[in-house]
Order: C-alpha cells, then sequence, then structure tokens
C-alpha cells in the first residue's frame, strides 16, 4: 500500500513528502516492494505491548527502515538495530536514519541476518519483524528480484526467523512478527523451539467487513515455553470511507503530536 508519489492516502503512510504529513523523512526504492499499512499496525502493537519501554531493538528485516525508524521515535533513549539483505532498501534506511538526524541512535546494516554480525546477542528487549511470508512453492514468485524476497522465504524462512530472535532477546523480552492466518501455527512451533512462549495474537483485516488477513504475534523468552494467549479484538487498518481505522489514527496522531 506503499506510493511513488504524492496522493491523498491516509497519515502516517508514505508519500512524496515523507511520513506523518511530511513530518519524517522517508524515501524507498521506486520500485517493488512498498511500505504499507500493515507496518504502522505492527509498529502500533509494539508499542502497545512493550511495557516497560524497551532499551535494545532489533528489526530484522528492516527493508527502508520503517520500523526501525519508529522505534526510535516510540522510545527515545533507546538503541535500534535494523538489517536487511537488500542494497537498495538499505541505502534508503541509511539516508531516511541520516536525515531524520537518527544516526547515533539507529544503526543499519546490509547483511544476512544468519551472520547474527551487527547486534548484542541475548540483550535486546525487543526483536520485531514484519518478514517474508510465503514458503517456496507456495505460489508463483514475482518477476521482481526485491518483491520476490519481501514475499517469499528465499533467504528468510520462519524456523529461522525464530532462530534468530531467540538469540538476541534477553529472557523475558519479546519477539513480535506479522504472518498470514495460515501461517501462524508453524510459527508458534518455531517460535516454541527457541523458547518462547505466544502471549498475545492480533487479528489484522483491511476493514470492518472483511476477513483477517494478518495476524501479529506476541512472543516471550521464557525458560518453559507455553502458549497462553490473550485475546485481543480484531485491528481494522482502514475506516468505511478510506481512512485509517481508529485505532490506527489515534497512534498517527500521537506520532505528528511528538514531531511538531
Amino acid at each position: 500500500m506503499g506510493t511513488a508519489g504524492k496522493t491523498n492516502r491516509p497519515r502516517g503512510l508514505a508519500t512524496s513528502d515523507g511520513l506523518f504529513d511530511g513530518k519524517l523523512q522517508y524515501q524507498q526504492p521506486a520500485g517493488g516492494f512498498r511500505t504499507a499499512v500493515d507496518s504502522l499496525a505492527l509498529s502500533y502493537i509494539c508499542e502497545v505491548v512493550s511495557k516497560p519501554t524497551p532499551e535494545r531493538v532489533l528489526d530484522i528485516g528492516c527493508g527502508s527502515g520503517f520500523l526501525s525508524l519508529m522505534a526510535a521515535l516510540l522510545w527515545p533513549d533507546a538503541q535500534v538495530w535494523g538489517v536487511d539483505i537488500s542494497d537498495e532498501r538499505i541505502a534508503c534506511a541509511k539516508e531516511n536514519v541520516e536525515s531524520n538526524g537518527m544516526e547515533s541512535r539507529v544503526k543499519i546494516h546490509c547483511a544476512d541476518v544468519m551472520e547474527r554480525r551487527y547486534w548484542p546477542l541475548t540483550s535486546c528487549d525487543l526483536v520485531v519483524s514484519n518478514p517474508p511470508f510465503y514458503p517456496l512453492g507456495s505460489g508463483t514468485l514475482p518477476k521482481d528480484p526485491s518483491q520476490a524476497v519481501a514475499r517469499f522465504e528465499l533467504s528468510l524462512n520462519h524456523e529461522q526467523l525464530a532462530e534468530v530472535a531467540g538469540e538476541a532477546v534477553k529472557p523475558g523480552g519479546m519477539f513480535v512478527c506479522m504472518y498470514p492466518p495460515e501461517r501462524v501455527s508453524a510459527v508458534v512451533e518455531a517460535a516454541q523451539n527457541r523458547g518462547f512462549s505466544l502471549r498475545q495474537k492480533y487479528p489484522i483485516a483491511a476493514t470492518e467487513n472483511q476477513t483477517v488477513f494478518r495476524e501479529v504475534l506476541v512472543f516471550v523468552l521464557e525458560e518453559k515455553p507455553s502458549v497462553e494467549i490473550q485475546p485481543e479484538p480484531t485491528l481494522f487498518l482502514e475506516s468505511k470511507d478510506g481512512d485509517l481505522g481508529p485505532s490506527l489514527a489515534s497512534f498517527v496522531d500521537r506520532i505528528c503530536q511528538k514531531l511538531s
């Protein structure tokens, strides 16, 4: 749901002016995968569940840096690491960090996350990821290489993601990720195998009259992994008139106030 030009899209989504009515500078590649409203929803949920305030945040598959920038905005005292395998998107992410004056707190790296070289192990309070969703063989790969890597598990699958998150987060820390409903059981199993307990699950729907198409999973690293889900109401991305849903609209208002 991203855009390369100026539109009347809801505040918080990327336009040629940046993010949040142009209050936050944001560039992304002209083609390929675009920053979407589901990333805004993921950031909102991270804010809701991250109590106390995280001091160290790792963004796996950071792309152009949206979630990393949001973490720096939400938690001004936090150190943030973003990593992605796309050199084109990492170039944009680094530019976004610099143009918003966040270089001292946000470190962006172009790397395979399995290298585990650029962030402190076993000490992150929060690991967040909006990862590639679909396993190989489950559909036709997009012709655009960046689209293919962003949507299919070409360079990072759910088991590898859980493995890296389990090594990065400290005991009691959180791992928050987003997947389609049909992938959730496999993701939960992989996370449990790495010591995570599923604590919350947020269903995501585009509007009130549409079915759930994403779920945000909130895991906690514990000695004895379990599944004790706290049921959460469905989060709607958009209202009937095309604006952001009420929870996201309120979230964006708070962000705009921070940036004013």
